[in-house]
């Protein structure tokens, strides 16, 4: 018997029910053929297939590719312009405003506990005790009017305020709903990155949509590593939702800090000046006071003070000023060492310096991080794209089969991996930029609210200071509905693809100080929460001419801004008396004709 016919029938049978169990059934999305040249039968994706992946491989690189053209052409202006939401400011403002701007300069609430104490203790005699807490900041607008009657500076409080905008008709004054100021870097950054957080979201959709539709899952044709692609990819996309949510979240956070500092940089702006209430305790009528000046963000800026007269002191008679020489500034028992306030004041400047840097650094890396992440998610749609017209599926007569799917799968898994880890510590960095943030803004209230020193010797202050960051002053919290906002129905395009963000970035227009928005009317409700004030004043910070503010040679408004109190109170009360007044005529002419 020949040897060879000794061969065992059973492997050979095992064998050949094994490879024909491996062999795969051609589904209804592929088109099977034979290869020729080696005899191999070859199973390719159907033609609508490939073109749907390519379709989303060339949508994504477009999109892409828009979004790096449009950050070319304004992320330029975004670092000397900034664009910020104007009605947070606007309630911030109010806020301000209603707590520490008196109706009158002689009404100043130092004054009015001052006073009150003195009558207090006349009635009750020597036995008599009284304690006030008093805020020890208030603000004063040292605007130039017609009505100053004084060629110094004066301090005026609201009700000293009243003029009467250009236009009679103030509803109908543009106010933007955005405010165009001073860019930065930092704030470059986080506007660039919430464009590339809103670019990853349609980026993510298309990465999970390709997926899906290469796996089979929309066609019902399944592969052995569709669900373990399909189960790695959705736990990427949902740690990508979180990292959206989280992302605002942040960002928000930032953007309502700096509502908070910009209310503060546009008092500045208006000439508003910071009054010690201590200090104005012990001031002598009639002799200019000493402001202290805003604080600015910027590294080149040196606090200044101010010498202004009251308003109601200027008319005042010269027999009811106080002749007695002031104490003057450095005689003042109460008022800190000047070389402890420089020290001071230049460590706070240090460390804001450190803490700005910082912030900017850490918003930087996490835009990287997050352009990372997009980059990823485009790759795995241009994998799927690509592999669709190069990838088949072989039968069991190629011995690499299996380990071709297996190296797919494997490189997907590399790849979100990666992106998971950039979402991550884009997230870190992002907490880092919040607290820095934080921390400036926490500083530059210290030193207006003149806690400088007591901050440098690590002093508990006791005094009622004016804070966003303290919780003393309710902040108005920016929220992604308030972003929105902020956009036109000419924008939408852009808001759709690049996000709310969109509105958040200058045009040339807008950084050459050419646009509209950069002629405002910003208007606040200012109340001393007596009666029905509360309710009436209305504060107009416009760059508009008035019948009362001071204007140039030229024309033009000597101020920056001007800010006038609009008397909608005085208003309707007039109305009502004129409106009584002819009942009255009316009811007396019935009566004669009767």
């Amino acid at each position: 018997m020949n040897p060879q016919s000794k061969i065992p029938l059973l492997p050979l049978i095992l064998t050949s029910i094994t490879r024909a169990s491996a062999k795969p059934i051609p589904p209804s999305m592929h088109i099977p053929r034979t290869d020729d040249s080696s005899g191999l039968e070859l199973v390719d994706l159907a033609f609508s297939i490939k073109m749907a992946e390519t379709a989303l491989a060339i949508f994504s690189v477009t999109l892409v590719i828009i979004t790096y053209s449009v950050l070319i052409q304004r992320g330029s202006f975004m670092s000397t312009t900034a664009m910020y939401p104007q009605q947070s400011i606007e309630r911030n403002l109010g806020s301000l405003l209603s707590l520490a701007w008196p109706r009158r300069s002689g009404e100043a609430p130092g004054r009015e506990a001052d006073v009150r104490r003195k009558d207090t203790k006349a009635s009750l005699g020597s036995a008599g005790s009284f304690s006030l807490k008093m805020p020890s900041t208030q603000l004063f607008y040292l605007g130039r009017m017609d009505t100053d009657n004084s060629s110094g500076l004066v301090a005026k409080g609201w009700l000293e305020c009243v003029a009467k905008p250009s236009r009679k008709d103030i509803s109908t004054s543009y106010r933007p709903r955005v405010w165009v100021t001073s860019g930065s870097h930092l704030t470059k950054n986080v506007v660039q990155l919430l464009v590339w957080e809103w670019v990853s979201l349609w980026l993510i959709v298309i990465m999970v949509f390709a997926t899906l539709l290469y796996n089979g899952f929309l066609t019902n044709e399944l592969s052995p590593d569709s669900y373990p692609r399909l189960v790695v990819t959705l736990i990427y996309a949902i740690s990508y939702f979180f990292h959206f949510w989280y992302v605002w979240t942040i960002c928000m956070r930032f953007f309502t800090n700096v509502a908070a500092g910009a209310a503060w940089s546009l008092l500045e702006r208006a000439k508003f000046a910071v009054c010690d209430s201590k200090r104005l305790q012990r001031h002598k009528e009639g002799t200019p006071f000493e402001f202290r000046g805003i604080d600015k963000a910027s590294s080149e800026y040196v606090p200044l003070s101010f010498d202004a007269v009251f308003k109601h002191e200027v008319d005042l008679p010269r027999s009811l000023i106080d002749d007695t020489p002031s104490p003057g500034r450095a005689r003042d028992p109460e008022a800190d060492d000047p070389k402890e306030v420089s020290a001071a004041l230049a460590t706070l400047e240090k460390v804001q310096k450190h803490e700005r840097e910082t912030a900017t650094a850490a918003a930087l890396t996490a835009l990287d991080l997050v352009i990372a992440n997009a980059m990823v998610m485009m790759g795995v749609t241009l994998a799927s794209g690509f592999s669709s017209w190069t990838a088949r599926q072989l039968t069991n007569n190629t011995p690499n089969n299996f380990a071709v799917a297996q190296i797919g799968s494997l490189a997907l898994l590399g790849s979100l991996s990666l992106g998971a880890s950039t979402m991550f510590a884009s997230a870190m960095h992002l907490t880092i930029l919040s607290s820095s943030y934080e921390t400036i803004l926490s500083l530059k209230e210290t030193k207006i609210n003149g806690q400088a020193v007591d901050h440098y010797k690590k002093r508990q202050a006791f005094d009622a200071v004016l804070s966003f960051s303290r919780g003393t002053v309710p902040i108005s919290r920016v929220s992604f509905c308030e972003i929105l906002s902020t956009n036109n129905l000419r924008n939408s395009l852009g808001i759709s693809f690049l996000g709310p963000a969109f509105a958040l970035m200058p045009n040339r227009a807008d950084h050459d100080r050419t646009s509209k928005e950069t002629a405002f009317d910003i208007s606040v409700r200012v109340g001393s929460g007596i009666g029905e004030d509360v309710e009436s004043n209305r504060i107009l910070f416009t760059t508009r001419k008035t019948d009362r503010h001071g204007r140039g040679k030229n024309g033009k408004n000597v101020e920056a801004i001007n800010v006038c109190c609009i008397e909608e109170n005085e208003a309707r009360k007039s109305r009502e008396k004129l409106g009584k007044s002819v009942v009255r005529v009316n009811e007396k002419r019935v009566a004669e004709e009767v």
